[in-house]
Order: structure tokens, then sequence, then C-alpha cells
């Protein structure tokens, strides 16, 4: 999630790419860990992809909807 508290698809594309491309140091800045693993890493984008904004099959705290 970026500091404007906004979560879309762009936040999990930004997120791949500057992993794909080794730049994670300003992504800790601007993005919260949203698996716990202290880390930002591909496994972030991916469950900011399916929150999607609210509309994917994960809820706000980034758990599977209908499950923990």
């Amino acid at each position: 999630m970026t500091t404007t508290g906004d979560v879309t698809n762009d936040d999990a594309a930004t997120i791949a790419q500057s992993v794909a491309a080794g730049d994670e140091a300003e992504l800790n800045q601007l993005y919260g860990d949203v698996t716990g693993d202290d880390e930002i890493n591909a496994a972030d984008a991916m469950f900011i992809a399916q929150y999607d904004g609210g509309d994917g099959p994960r809820d706000e705290g980034y758990n599977l909807n209908g499950g923990s």
C-alpha cells in the first residue's frame, strides 16, 4: 500500500518491477510489508494484486476472503 492509502494493481506492478530490477531499497519507504516477512518482495506484489482495491479475492488484511 502506498502512503496515499489507495491499494491498486499499479502498486503491485511497481513492486514487481522494482524487485525484478533489484531495486528494493526505495520500496521499503513507499510501501508496507503486507506479507509480514519484514521485506518487500514478489509475494507482496501478488497479495496486493489479489486485493485489487477491495475487489479481489483478498480482504483489507490481505487474507483470502472467507478465510484467515
